[in-house]
């Protein structure tokens, strides 16, 4: 599996900046004081947590729940496991992260994949996973 050879056990801050962010995604997000919340000027969201690594049960349970539960649900073709969710406009995304690092979760809200130079949700969650295991590993 990807990432650290230890698990994380320690809160992390957000994996990237808006910078990062707005180039890789081709869009305006500001990030909010004491967060890992980008917020744009119309309405659109993009939320980070991490959860240590410790074990895979949390991670698992959750990606149960949303395939269970959401409109649409895909398994991500991205080092480590990730999976995405989303409601049937797309405008309420949730995506599921883990490797050693921790259990990332990203929401994204009133952002469509096309607004974000995505062909797909799934497009835009790899995108995502790619954006924070790239920027984790330079820093």
């Amino acid at each position: 599996m990807p990432g650290p050879d230890e698990p994380n056990e320690l809160p992390a801050s957000c994996p990237f900046g808006e910078k990062a962010l707005n180039e890789e995604l081709g869009t305006q997000f500001e990030l909010e004081k004491n967060s890992c919340v980008f917020a744009s000027k119309d309405g659109a969201r993009i939320s980070v947590s991490l959860a240590p690594a410790v074990d895979n049960k949390t991670y698992e349970e959750t990606r149960a729940s949303y395939e269970e539960t959401a409109d649409q649900f895909a398994t991500l073709e991205v080092p480590g496991q990730a999976y995405a969710a989303w409601s049937e406009d797309e405008l309420n995304i949730t995506v599921g992260y883990l490797d050693n690092a921790g259990e990332y979760r990203f929401e994204v809200r009133a952002l469509l994949p096309t607004d974000a130079g995505a062909e797909s949700v799934e497009d835009l969650a790899e995108s995502l996973v790619s954006l924070t295991v790239d920027k984790r590993d330079e820093g």
